[in-house]
């Protein structure tokens, strides 16, 4: 009898996790579209952002920091860099956010941006021929 609650609540356990990553995704779906639009308002975007934010609740993926990253490039570029920055600093081979961060910090930061230069190098040999 034992075995069978202990069986029954991992079962539940794991369910209720599989439901809040499907809810999470679900946010990220339904914000990513519009929220690197630039006829979104400041108060719309923000929204949109604090939404986002939500999509991270017990989910490792970082996807929704790299789309709001993305978005946040146009609308807010300091904030795209802290945010891009914390992408990295946990997941240092996502090639995904060091190109975001590059371009989020071309104009602003040289250095990072020479930094996330050289980890999309390391990251794919091949990025330099693609560049140029």
């Amino acid at each position: 009898m034992a075995r069978r609650l202990t069986l029954l609540a991992v079962a539940i356990l794991a369910l209720a996790w599989l439901a809040i990553l499907w809810r999470d995704q679900r946010i990220v779906d339904d914000v990513s579209p519009e929220i690197g639009s630039p006829s979104l308002s400041a108060t719309q975007f923000e929204s949109d952002a604090r939404r986002l934010e939500d999509a991270g609740l017990l989910n490792p993926d970082p996807s929704w920091r790299i789309i709001r990253g993305l978005a946040l490039i146009r609308h807010d570029r300091p904030r795209a860099i802290r945010d891009l920055s914390h992408v990295v600093a946990s997941e240092p081979d996502n090639l995904t956010a060091w190109r975001l961060l590059y371009v989020a910090a071309q104009e602003s930061d040289q250095p990072l941006a020479a930094r996330a230069r050289a980890q999309i190098k390391r990251l794919d040999p091949l990025a330099q021929r693609h560049a140029g």
